[in-house]
């Protein structure tokens, strides 16, 4: 199982994404992948330290694959959001077996105190991270991608990050 780094480029998606992701049938079986997700930075001659979106890295690895595990509850109305991410499941065509939002495993959201000792929010972004994702026990499924919702202005734009290869 090989991770496949790609550029970053966005992919057009609607907002209102139909991603119920895969309608399991009565006693269908999933896998269960516990996923490493690695986020690094190319060095750059940038001020201040500031990291753009061009100068990250992703690199995805399996861990853990198990077999014959329960569908988890199907979600009623999936929508996505600007802290989740999409995995979406391919056989080796490229055709989408399974699709699934979760919540983004790099997000911790904190309270810190600034210089007066007044506590604001904030959000911090873990760079290794694992998560666990359920997809349909199918054989054709060789290939996970994973995206980023971004928003456009009028609709979420799914931003592929990385895709993990199952063979």
């Amino acid at each position: 199982m090989r991770s496949r780094l790609r550029a970053r480029s966005a992919t057009a998606f609607v907002s209102l994404i139909a991603l119920v992701g895969h309608a399991q049938a009565p006693g269908e079986n999933a896998q269960e992948l516990r996923v490493s997700w690695n986020v690094h930075t190319a060095a750059s001659p940038r001020p201040r330290g500031e990291v753009r979106r061009e100068d990250r890295i992703d690199s995805l690895a399996i861990l853990e694959r198990r077999r014959d595990v329960a569908f988890p509850p199907l979600q009623r109305r999936p929508q996505v959001s600007s802290d989740q991410i999409v995995v979406t499941a391919v056989d080796g065509a490229g055709i989408e077996k399974g699709r699934t939002i979760l919540p983004d495993p790099r997000i911790i959201r904190a309270e810190v105190p600034d210089a007066t000792g007044k506590i604001h929010g904030t959000v911090l972004f873990r760079p290794h991270v694992e998560f666990l994702v359920t997809l349909p026990e199918d054989p054709a499924i060789r290939e996970l991608r994973i995206h980023e919702p971004r928003w456009n202005g009028r609709a979420f734009v799914l931003e592929f990050v990385g895709a993990v290869d199952l063979e």
